[in-house]
């Protein structure tokens, strides 16, 4: 089933992928608008810093809220970011509802929902447009099978096709050529992707149903194919 819908499943998850990311920058980037807009500022103290084994450093940052209780916020330093010293005075923002969710503001405020957002911006752009070409694709067969004109066209290939491959294995491809007397013209049709060699139940002409005002529209017809 996912063999026979492949590029439908791989737009999918993509799609998937995207709208999951797009959800979560939009929470994040929300989060983040409400703090800065709601949330009480105050004064952090820096009271430490930690550089891991990878050069990045994080630094400890220390406030008060309205009720004089402690809390600590992990600043992480961005490349494009001047160090901080020990007791240096940092402006953040808290949440007066959850004083341990605050945010620094900046970089740091957006630096999650510009990412994701990024994300979804590049997995949306290959997933909905793939995966509207695939539902388009769908339709305009299932219209072809209904409206169009059956053709037989001669078998002159069977090849695989090594751009697509699951579990190591790639599918074969009919090949197939029609010349219409109506314009006298030669038009090639390719099959969809078949998970098994059709060369044995293959006969010399194969059923092509296409548009009949633009015989670059078609599907050729495997379903009678049973390995």
């Amino acid at each position: 089933m996912i063999k026979n819908n492949f590029y439908l499943v791989f737009f999918g998850i993509f799609s998937l992928v995207a709208t999951i990311m797009g959800i979560v920058a939009y929470i994040n980037y929300k989060n983040a608008h409400k703090l800065l807009h709601e949330g009480v500022k105050t004064t952090a103290i820096v009271e430490g810093s930690f550089t891991d084994n990878k050069g990045h450093t994080r630094y400890k940052l220390v406030y008060f809220d309205k009720r004089q209780n402690p809390h600590i916020y992990w600043l992480e330093k961005q490349s494009w970011t001047d160090a901080l010293n020990y007791g240096e005075k940092v402006p953040i923002y808290y949440s007066p509802d959850n004083p341990d969710k605050s945010t620094t503001g900046g970089m740091d405020a957006w630096f999650v929902a510009i990412l994701l957002g990024s994300f979804f911006v590049v997995f949306g752009l290959i997933g909905y447009i793939g995966l509207g070409k695939e539902l388009l694709s769908l339709n305009q067969k299932k219209y072809l099978r209904e409206w169009g004109i059956t053709v037989t066209a001669h078998v002159d290939d069977v090849y695989k096709n090594y751009s697509v491959s699951v579990n190591n294995e790639c599918p074969y491809i009919i090949r197939s050529t029609y010349k219409s007397p109506v314009d006298n013209k030669v038009y090639i049709f390719h099959s969809d992707n078949i998970w098994f060699n059709p060369t044995p139940y293959l006969k010399d002409s194969i059923v092509v149903k296409v548009n009949p005002n633009d015989y670059t529209e078609y599907v050729v017809e495997t379903n009678f194919l049973v390995p």
